[in-house]
């Protein structure tokens, strides 16, 4: 009887501290994602698209980076990336809370199709913080790793495009504002605006961009640009680029898709400070 009675205290107590647990990885202001919201799908649009012009889209992306600036404070996202590293297309999908002012990002990684091992990868950056550097917390098996970063060094960005200093929303509009500015002469540019195209549950509507030749290197490239119909923000981008083989088609080099995004949840800087106990970092 006392053998049965301490391995039901064993039990109970395990019971417990399993759900205890639970409350700390599941708990208020944060959520793990079902794999379902991170598979996103780009589906259905009108055939024929409406005509518009490189500079009714500039327009556009100027207030829809004003809305972001001084409308969403703050918002969580599960953000889907596919950039091509060298010859791969890398896939890579990251829970993210991030609030613009100070600038502050942290990320759990969920999924990359490069690297099993970087699941469950904790990032924190908080400007002005930590010596300006970002904290990556990568949990293993016989050791677990914490390291300070410069995040424009060749560590931080071994893998990656870009740092994480030009992630979320506002850096996008700002890349495309940036990209469109550029483009030389507005009426040799292409723009096709496909309404009803849906982003998982989101309507958008879809801008694809058709840029003129720069460089001999790149002949051409496209941007399709899903417009949340009802936020006005751009929830993803992809860019494809035509090699120099004019045989093979337009080539994906990056995209980026916000899912599940979620508006000014009132993130301060306890959301970005590695003592949180809803974190995992040592």
């Amino acid at each position: 009887m006392k053998g049965v009675k301490r391995c039901s205290i064993i039990f109970s107590t395990v019971i417990v501290l399993a759900l205890l647990a639970g409350v700390g990885y599941f708990g208020p202001g944060w959520r793990r994602p079902a794999h379902s919201t991170i598979s996103e799908t780009a589906t259905g649009y009108d055939a024929v698209s409406e005509p518009t012009t490189l500079e009714e889209v500039l327009v556009s992306a100027h207030q829809s980076l004003h809305e972001i600036e001084h409308k969403a404070r703050d918002y969580s996202a599960v953000i889907v990336k596919q950039e091509r590293i060298g010859n791969n297309l890398i896939e890579t999908a990251m829970f993210a809370k991030i609030r613009e002012k100070p600038f502050s990002v942290y990320l759990h990684f969920l999924a990359r199709s490069d690297d099993k091992s970087v699941v469950g990868r904790e990032v924190i950056y908080l400007q002005g913080k930590n010596d300006d550097k970002l904290i990556v917390h990568t949990p293993g098996f016989y050791v677990s790793r914490t390291m300070p970063l410069d995040p424009k060094g060749w560590l931080a960005k071994n893998g990656e495009r870009y740092p994480i200093t030009e992630i979320g929303l506002a850096n996008l509009c700002r890349q495309l504002i940036q990209r469109g500015e550029s483009a030389g002469d507005p009426s040799q540019v292409t723009v096709k605006r496909y309404l009803r195209a849906r982003i998982n549950t989101r309507a958008c509507t879809l801008l694809e961009i058709t840029y003129p030749v720069h460089e001999p290197k790149i002949w051409g490239y496209l941007a399709r640009v899903f417009m949340d119909d009802e936020l006005h923000f751009p929830i993803r981008v992809e860019v494809h680029e035509l090699p120099l083989d004019r045989s093979q088609g337009p080539q994906l080099v990056e995209a980026y898709t916000y899912l599940d995004l979620k508006l000014n949840n009132g993130y301060s800087d306890a959301d970005f400070d590695l003592k949180n106990p809803q974190y995992k970092f040592p």
